[in-house]
């Protein structure tokens, strides 16, 4: 049985990047805040910036699960600090939670994690981060070697 088999989802995975690199998972691996300055250099922010990029990721997110040949479907989510961004006004958790519904989602995170539900940039600012209900995303142990 291979790695993703033992994925599962309706739940949210998490994992430090030197972790997954030779980690046996094929799901894509999409850079969030490269996709965001993508998408603001093609359609500059107006005055809904947040519903703007909330569609946009929305939308690219289920293009990319949509496409996928494997089950359970899934990707990987990277760089994602500029979710943070309070101008964006946008609400994470609840795409993440809303994704991993119907498929894997495992979210890169190499920065602070308290209380094993709050992913914070900085434990001296703990409020600037993403919150998850408990019970609701597990770290994703991978081996560290290569067999």
């Amino acid at each position: 049985m291979n790695r993703i088999e033992l994925l599962k989802r309706n739940n949210l995975y998490w994992v430090k990047s030197q972790d997954i690199e030779f980690a046996d998972i094929s799901y894509p691996r999409l850079n969030i805040g490269e996709l965001v300055a993508k998408e603001f250099t093609r359609n500059p922010p107006g005055k809904h910036v947040s519903l703007d990029i909330d569609a946009y990721l929305r939308s690219t997110l289920r293009h990319c699960l949509s496409s996928q040949d494997v089950s359970p479907k899934g990707v990987v989510l990277d760089n994602l600090g500029i979710l943070l961004e309070p101008d964006l006004e946008l609400n994470p958790v609840k795409l993440f939670l809303e994704l991993s519904i119907d498929s894997v989602v495992i979210l890169i995170w190499d920065y602070a994690i308290l209380d094993g539900t709050r992913f914070v940039w900085d434990e001296a600012n703990p409020d600037y981060g993403f919150v998850f209900p408990s019970q609701t995303i597990t770290n994703l142990e991978l081996p560290n070697e290569v067999s």
